[in-house]
């Protein structure tokens, strides 16, 4: 293909064209998720959006302990509580909604248990490794997960994690991203007690 100065849709579709042509043998088509996993992501997204909703209205609360004067404080716990209580009995609907869809499916239920045999591995992160790795499906290698989840292999060293498996320290780097500590959790447990293989 070369270096070339022309750029416009064409020579790029054609460009693009040929890369596909080439490189044939090597194509991995992509297939959509189940439904099942569809409605798992979503769940997951309602249940964080609700954790994070009882967390607005707790933290004030308790923070505001030393600032605020104690009937006034004790006033604020009573009008939110409804709501919180109110929180509390979706987000456990919720949790009942994602266990019944993971345990009426077979394959699912396996993955799920196979997670959460892991020590220090609970529901809620073993679910959100189904959802990412879409069953692995999409992921199935640990250290592809281990780089999802936030953690690379690479030469600038900035941490030095020990661990009980090894005779040596595996050096990692972390890639700061939005869910670093679950993803980073659910990498060292893939990277190195689960193997499905």
């Amino acid at each position: 293909m070369g270096v070339s100065r022309e750029k416009n849709d064409k020579i790029d579709s054609q460009k693009i064209g040929l890369y596909a042509y080439k490189n044939r043998e090597d194509v991995k088509l992509w297939t959509p998720k189940r439904e099942i996993m569809i409605e798992l992501d979503r769940l997951t997204a309602l249940r964080e959006r609700l954790v994070k909703t009882i967390k607005v209205l707790k933290t004030p609360l308790s923070d505001a302990k030393e600032f605020v004067d104690k009937k006034m404080l004790d006033s604020e716990k009573l009008l939110c509580q409804s709501s919180i209580d109110a929180l509390n009995k979706d987000l456990k609907s919720v949790d009942k909604k994602i266990k019944e869809l993971i345990q009426n499916d077979p394959t699912l239920k396996e993955l799920f248990e196979i997670i959460e045999s892991v020590k220090g591995i609970g529901p809620v992160i073993a679910t959100e490794v189904l959802i990412t790795t879409n069953e692995f499906k999409d992921i199935d290698d640990p250290k592809k997960y281990a780089c999802y989840s936030g953690f690379a292999w690479a030469a600038p060293l900035l941490l030095n994690i020990h661990l009980e498996n090894t005779k040596e320290s595996q050096k990692l780097v972390i890639k700061p991203t939005k869910k670093l500590r679950l993803y980073s959790i659910m990498g060292l447990c893939l990277q190195f007690s689960i193997v499905l293989k």
